[in-house]
């Protein structure tokens, strides 16, 4: 097995509480903190600074509160970029889903073919596993995909206030009854609408018949909170999918009341 080329450096973090405070983080204890891509489309391999949305881990009233500076690894194959916030205050918490807090991330270097990786999931039981699902790779280079369309399952509860859900992805074209592997969602964030493309990964190629697909579970994490806005399936924006059922309503699974 080779050894990893592993290098660690203090990126330079510039949060929104830091731009209106305009004070120092003190040293001290840290709290865990995941973080997503705000605009995972504006990514490439030639990108040295990222926009990323952190939320606090542990259940915090709502708040995230201060984001301190990450800890980027430089790895061969991963860059990791591990976020952390400062320790909580006061009794006890309740769980209603924490703020995000926006954070840039400058890297010292390209990130080229390498995975970007949030490091909080690679520590044991430090989060809830549907916090870091694929290993907690927040981006990777697009392999070829194949398309697919979403739902939201029976029960889900989307509110304004939401910044992730859970949703029903089918591959669409005939395989098989198989949906396979889900990739990361491409989210484009607009003023009336959230618009989220769930593709998967291709098949072999083969003939295959149309039994109906299987129906793959996937949590959207978004860098914002869902707002007034539409939830709209990109599938039905451009595509084969755009005339079938799937996109009956435009391919609207969520509006506000």
């Amino acid at each position: 097995m080779r050894r990893r080329d592993r290098r660690v450096l203090v990126a330079t973090a510039i949060t929104g509480a830091a731009l209106l405070g305009g004070c120092s983080v003190p040293d001290g204890p840290r709290g865990d903190a995941t973080w997503h891509l705000a605009r995972p489309a504006d990514v490439s391999a030639d990108s040295t600074s990222l926009e990323v949305g952190v939320e606090r881990a542990a259940c915090a009233s709502g708040r995230t509160g201060t984001v301190l500076e990450p800890e980027v690894t430089y790895e061969t194959d991963r860059i990791i970029v591990t976020t952390y916030v400062e320790p909580l205050t006061g009794g006890v918490q309740s769980c209603q889903g924490n703020d995000v807090v926006p954070l840039t991330v400058e890297l010292g270097e390209p990130i080229g073919e390498r995975k970007l990786v949030d490091g909080v999931c690679l520590v044991p039981d430090a989060v809830p596993a549907s916090l870091c699902e694929d290993d907690g790779v927040r981006w990777a280079i697009r392999t070829p995909s194949a398309s697919a369309v979403w739902g939201l399952p029976k029960g889900e509860v989307v509110r304004p206030g939401s910044t992730s859900f859970r949703v029903d992805v089918t591959r669409t074209g005939c395989s098989g009854g198989v949906t396979g592997r889900v990739l990361e969602p491409m989210i484009t964030y607009g003023a009336d609408q959230i618009i989220i493309r769930t593709d998967v990964e291709p098949l072999p190629e083969g003939a295959y018949d149309c039994p109906g697909n299987e129906i793959v579970e996937k949590t959207v994490e978004l860098s914002e909170p869902v707002g007034d806005r539409e939830l709209v399936d990109a599938a039905c924006v451009t595509g084969d999918a755009v005339t079938t059922t799937f996109c009956e309503d435009d391919g609207v699974r969520w509006a506000p009341r």
